[in-house]
């Protein structure tokens, strides 16, 4: 091109996600790609999207951008993932596709695609060379309008930490010992647990995304060990508290502060020169978010009721089952928050996500740690056999490592022989119905969950030499155990 044209290049670089592809068919109103184009066409010589769909995906989105922006061309740049957390896979590529495409001006979307994948972009603009607009686009459904809008991000917070990762970027190799209790065997979840000993390196705060019974609380525990610091790690799960009490959790409360008040220590005041751990921070009520982002800013904290100030110093770690970025494209999450916890970032995917080795791997700790603990109960030992290895592993998880561990548990208790066959790990399974499925309705459902749950209350009962230890294997306090068994009007004779 001549230098007229450079100069008026602008390529547009983003991901070729699930919403778009359905906004350009006209499923659906809008994706972020399809919002700015709308807005912004004429802004962009061309539009770059990485993709990790099959051909013929890539053919008919490029046929309806195409109809849909006649004067802009689209290039799909195909990537093969491990999965769609998979970050440093997805940082190697976008630094590839970025080398590609020489232009005057860049500009790159950061909605479409995995969380990963939108936080990459904000992560190559700490470099030089890659530096551009970055934009961020959505349907505000609260006020059913249409945003598009340039970030505007602490680049040189970024910037620093990179920097200083390249001198201690080779001690980073290799896994800390710290965290020996996750268990894994892929290449994928290796690499996870090495930027994590990176991460723990520096005082910055960590974002880690994952879903629920993932294992985000072990990785936070063996970040804080990693780090060498001098105070304890102190956790809260923020969805799990009423926002009046979790105020004075966090900070603490004077003599009086409410009725009944007394002198209350707050978490972050204990977790002085040690680590703070906010599990499920997207549950936290929009009042406690400005108080906590006060806090960050100003390192001084004031007790519930108080007029006194304190210093604080302390690393923070927060966890969260939730799209952040969507939440705050919705206003449940403040966007100032977002920036100054979404330092450090480390993706857990899915127990379905894991390699088959991986998944082997949790079953043989989980099964190790499970004949230890219950095979004082009299139980003695027992065998997995390869076709109920073949089942759990086939299985989907839903509700991950912990429902694994209690599944396990459950094959456990009830299976008599020595070992566990494949037919015992169905009928210890808990399926969730398909819509297909679910034809009954929804209280048939909820019959036959509780009748399950009574029918291993019940065999556990019968099966211990009393409550205590019933509860016990069962993992519930004994007033729980009897509350399920009286429901079903059990008559209940041991002490």
């Amino acid at each position: 091109m001549n230098r007229r044209e450079f100069e008026k290049d602008h390529i547009l670089f983003t991901w070729m996600g699930d919403t778009d592809i359905k906004a350009y068919a006209g499923e659906i109103p809008g994706g972020p790609l399809h919002l700015l184009m709308k807005h912004r066409e004429y802004d962009f010589n061309r539009v770059v999207a990485l993709t990790t769909y099959n051909e013929d995906a890539q053919k008919s989105f490029h046929a309806n951008f195409k109809a849909a922006h006649p004067p802009t061309p689209l290039h799909l740049e195909p990537v093969s993932l491990s999965h769609a957390g998979a970050f440093r896979e997805i940082f190697e590529n976008v630094r590839i596709v970025l080398d590609k495409y020489s232009c005057r001006e860049r500009s790159m979307l950061t909605s479409p695609g995995s969380k990963a994948m939108g936080f990459t972009w904000l992560m190559v603009n700490t470099y030089r060379q890659y530096r551009g607009n970055v934009l961020n686009a959505f349907l505000d459904v609260t006020q059913n309008r249409e945003i598009c809008e340039e970030l505007d991000f602490p680049w040189e917070m970024f910037a620093e930490l990179r920097e200083e990762a390249k001198v201690a970027y080779s001690m980073a190799q290799e896994i800390s010992p710290a965290f020996s209790k996750f268990i894994h065997k892929s290449p994928a979840l290796k690499q996870v647990l090495a930027d994590a000993t990176l991460l723990a390196k520096f005082d910055v705060p960590i974002l880690i995304q994952g879903a629920t019974g993932a294992g985000k609380d072990v990785l936070a525990k063996g970040i804080h060990a990693a780090s060498n610091l001098r105070g304890e790690m102190v956790s809260i799960n923020c969805g799990a508290i009423p926002t009046t009490l979790l105020e004075s959790e966090l900070f603490g409360n004077v003599e009086g502060a409410f009725t009944d008040a007394k002198a209350k220590t707050g978490l972050i005041l204990k977790a002085e020169q040690g680590t703070l751990f906010l599990d499920e921070i997207g549950e936290m009520d929009e009042t406690l978010q400005i108080k906590l982002l006060r806090v960050l800013q100003d390192r001084k904290i004031r007790p519930v009721g108080g007029l006194d100030e304190y210093e604080v110093n302390f690393r923070l770690i927060t966890a969260t089952h939730k799209d952040l970025i969507t939440e705050v494209n919705e206003g449940r999450f403040r966007e100032d928050l977002f920036y100054r916890i979404l330092c450090g970032y480390l993706y857990l995917p899915p127990l379905n996500g894991r390699s088959k080795p991986d998944k082997r791997a949790l079953i043989d700790y989980f099964w190790g740690e499970i004949l230890n603990d219950l095979g004082e109960a009299g139980k003695g030992e027992k065998e997995l056999t390869p076709e109920a290895y073949k089942t759990l592993i086939a299985y989907h998880w839903p509700g991950n490592a912990r429902e694994l561990e209690n599944t396990l548990k459950r094959l456990y208790i009830h299976v008599q022989g020595k070992q566990v066959l494949d037919e015992d790990v169905e009928r210890a399974l808990i399926r969730r119905p398909t819509a297909m499925e679910a034809s009954g309705s929804p209280t048939e459902w909820r019959i036959s969950v509780g009748q399950l749950k009574y029918d291993f209350f019940k065999r556990a009962d019968e099966g211990a030499s009393d409550q205590d230890e019933a509860a016990d294997l069962l993992g519930v306090s004994k007033s729980t155990l009897r509350t399920v068994l009286r429901k079903k009007h059990l008559c209940i004779s041991k002490d």
